[in-house]
């Protein structure tokens, strides 16, 4: 009698634990655009959305522009430091998101097109690539600050240049 009960008391503690798992699975498989939004919000960066598909779409149609703007300012003026563009590509679900990543290779350097031509690519400022759920974000450029924001946000880059 001692023995099944400790079965079924170590059947139970499995379960709680599988259910644990795909629950957290689930909730990161859920990442939206607009979790990511909150999400840059609570580091502090203040940027407006580019409208809707106005991403260049290398990765799909559904994408929107983000610039953050840095900004400083001195004796009573605002001045915009830099602009800061983000292409936030975004699916209906984590596997098109995960198709659609498959699609980079690790240095960026290559993309294969949605029709399936692998395209050569040389970018302009440094690319990185991070993936979380249902979104890719896209981040050209070496701020140390903004690449630590999305590694926090999105987890490891994965691909671009390091």
């Amino acid at each position: 009698m001692r023995k099944i009960k400790n079965v079924l008391i170590l059947g139970l503690f499995i379960a709680i634990a599988l259910m644990g798992t795909v629950v957290c699975t689930s909730v990161e498989n859920k990442f939206s655009k607009d979790d990511f939004e909150d999400e840059m919000i609570k580091r502090g960066h203040e940027y407006k959305f580019i409208d809707e598909n106005m991403g260049d779409n290398l990765l799909g149609e559904k994408s929107i522009g983000i610039t953050l703007d840095d900004n400083i300012t001195l004796d009573g003026k605002q001045y915009i430091l830099y602009d800061v563009h983000l292409i936030v590509n975004y699916y209906e679900s984590n596997e098109e998101m995960e198709k659609s990543a498959s699609k980079i290779n690790k240095d960026a350097s290559v993309v294969t097109s949605v029709n399936g031509i692998p395209i050569d690519i040389e970018w302009g400022k440094t690319p990185h690539f991070y993936k979380k759920g249902t979104i890719i974000v896209r981040y050209e450029g070496a701020d140390e600050k903004i690449i630590n924001d999305l590694e926090e946000i999105m987890g490891e880059q994965f691909a671009g240049i390091e």
